[in-house]
């Protein structure tokens, strides 16, 4: 539209457009970038709005605004998915329930969200060697599989302690052994949130599975958990590391990695499906 009824092109570089908008400070390529969007969009409405209130050049009068933004409104905060139709029929149904009188209850806008998790990840349940030495940390459930596999005995409830009855093939060694020693916090490791929580896989699973076995059995050192807001922005470093990484090792994306991913509609699924039958 810049560039169509301004004559102006924008900078739309990817690197620009997709860097970290939710930063407390932003550079100046984007204080910029943000300037120009916001000034191209008041030049855009300026000319269009001429062309809905046509004046002569005779006649110099002040817009009506309340008659613009009646025209208008229709398109204020159109979701693409629901269309401009759909957006026409809500605004006439809130008006008519103004007019008997019935207050309209406004839907909270929708952002972006990360999964959360619904429990705690971390139980610090304690797993032992036959002669008492602690050889890690692990989850109720696992500690009770130990137990129904007869593979171990609880030996204490506060906090759940299972002691193996055979030798297990390592134990606790390094900083590594005591990493896996140590009970964890149910909080963000950054910012120290409780809640909500996520995952967050450090090591993304595209490289992961490119490892050898032995640097992904049993290992769970890269999982880590993050609120939201720590997660989201976690995102936006590893893409920019993934993409310099490509460029090093001359490895680019393959298409399935780089591609957007859709939720797809069963209803719209079966319509493909009858379309594709047609073609055949």
């Amino acid at each position: 539209m810049a560039k169509s009824l301004l004559n102006v092109q924008l900078d739309k570089n990817w690197r620009l457009s997709c860097s970290d908008w939710e930063a407390k400070v932003l550079n100046e390529k984007q204080l910029q970038y943000a300037a120009n969007d916001a000034l191209v969009a008041v030049k855009i409405f300026d000319k269009l709005v001429k062309k809905l209130e046509p004046t002569s050049f005779w006649k110099s009068s002040k817009l009506n605004f309340d008659n613009i933004q009646e025209r208008l409104e229709p398109f204020f905060d159109v979701r693409f998915k629901e269309g401009f139709l759909n957006n026409c029929a809500s605004i006439e149904r809130s008006k008519a329930a103004v007019v008997a009188g019935k207050k309209s209850k406004i839907k909270p806008l929708q952002t972006r969200s990360i999964s959360t998790r619904s429990k705690a990840l971390y139980d610090n349940c304690n797993l032992q060697a036959p002669d008492g030495e602690l050889l890690c940390t692990i989850d109720a459930k696992k500690a009770q599989w130990y137990v129904d596999q007869s593979l171990g005995e609880i030996i204490s409830n506060t906090p759940l302690t299972v002691r193996l009855n055979f030798e297990p093939s390592g134990r606790a060694v390094g900083d590594v052994g005591r990493y896996y020693q140590n009970p964890k916090e149910n909080r963000c490791v950054v910012c120290g949130r409780r809640d909500p929580l996520s995952r967050k896989n450090v090591v993304p699973r595209e490289y992961r599975k490119h490892f050898p076995v032995v640097m992904k059995s049993h290992t769970s050192h890269d999982v880590l958990l993050l609120c939201p807001e720590c997660h989201q922005l976690s995102n936006i470093y590893d893409l920019k590391m993934r993409t310099k990484l490509a460029e090093q090792c001359n490895a680019p994306f393959t298409k399935e990695e780089s591609a957007v991913k859709y939720i797809e509609l069963p209803e719209l699924k079966q319509v493909k499906s009858a379309a594709r039958a047609l073609l055949q």
